[in-house]
């Protein structure tokens, strides 16, 4: 049996409803005052166009972890042990654009 994770979206808004701000030495990387990149920039490479089987075709085991989207009656999965090596699939569904990260 597949495991679906939940999906969650957040915006983060600063408290006076305006978007936070960073210093202009860390602006260009977008890391934090303090925080270090670890990585290399772009180390890790997004998915852009996922290709899709249908759940009886998947080479997943049956404990697999997705992370499941259902938008207008279309329903994707995206299996964690891929998204460990991207972390982020750009991708559309119903007309809706939207990522998956983990």
């Amino acid at each position: 049996m597949i495991r679906f994770l939940p999906l969650a979206l957040a915006l983060a808004i600063g408290a006076s409803g305006s978007a936070c701000s960073v210093d202009n030495e860390h602006q260009s990387s977008g890391l934090p005052p303090g925080v270090e990149r670890v990585l290399p920039k772009d180390a890790i490479p997004a998915i852009f166009e996922p290709e899709f089987v249908s759940a009886d075709k998947a080479s997943l085991p049956p404990d697999a972890e997705v992370i499941g989207v259902v938008i207008k009656g279309e329903a994707k999965a995206y299996s964690i042990n891929l998204l460990d090596g991207h972390e982020i699939v750009n991708d559309e569904s119903a007309g809706v654009k939207f990522a998956v990260t983990w």
